[in-house]
């Protein structure tokens, strides 16, 4: 690795500078970053402008409906975060609907954004934006109603849900150390591969468990 790309990745600056990401998940990482940014930047904004809760939502609906009929529908913007904060833009809103409040409210504020995602399909259809905004309503609607909060009531999936983060982050190595392993070592029969693929998925979950609670939990308790 070059210096510069080095430095380039440290800041996850390396889509903006031009600089070849080492991995889509590094890659990913700092598309991430930005759009926490960018959404940090516009509540900061409101806040700073005494705007009440319900303008500072207005000011993140404003950005969805910006990415959704100008920046998402030009890809050479898609490596920055104004690409995607259409479907992201969503899920904050999608939490936010869900807080208690008036119905009316509630029912209006989902209508227009249904409206608004709903006419920039129509003008260009992105089925990733159609899902988006099909997860987004599930994730209201079942917040509003209670069940996401209480099912499935599962051990196993809660602790599946509990490492997830730390599971996305140390995937991607771990799955390429196994992928390595047997494409060099082990017969490329079905069987076999077939065997590695389940491995790798275990020793995902195993690396993602040891560091939420050798890494995550010990820093949040310190926190």
């Amino acid at each position: 690795m070059e210096f510069w790309q080095f430095v380039a990745h440290a800041l996850l600056l390396h889509s903006v500078l031009d600089v070849d990401s080492l991995s889509a998940g590094v890659w990913y990482v700092a598309i991430d970053f930005q759009l926490y940014a960018l959404l940090v930047a516009l509540l900061w904004l409101g806040r700073r402008a005494g705007a009440r809760p319900v303008h500072v939502v207005t000011l993140v609906f404003l950005g969805v409906l910006a990415s959704l009929y100008v920046f998402n529908r030009d890809p050479d913007w898609d490596d920055w975060a104004l690409y995607f904060f259409g479907a992201y833009g969503m899920g904050a809103l999608a939490y936010w609907f869900s807080l208690p409040r008036r119905r009316a409210r509630r029912v209006l504020a989902l209508g227009v954004l249904v409206l608004g995602t709903g006419l920039a399909l129509y003008l260009d259809f992105r089925t990733r934006i159609a899902v988006a905004l099909a997860v987004a309503l599930l994730l209201a609607w079942g917040s509003v109603r209670g069940f996401l909060y209480h099912w499935p009531r599962s051990r196993v999936l809660a602790r599946m849900s509990d490492i997830s983060y730390a599971v996305f982050l140390l995937n991607f190595p771990v799955a390429l150390v196994f992928n390595a392993v047997f494409s060099r070592f082990m017969p490329h029969t079905l069987w076999w591969q077939a065997a590695g693929m389940v491995l790798a998925w275990w020793a995902c979950n195993a690396a993602g468990a040891a560091f939420h609670d050798r890494v995550e939990l010990r820093l949040t308790r310190r926190r």
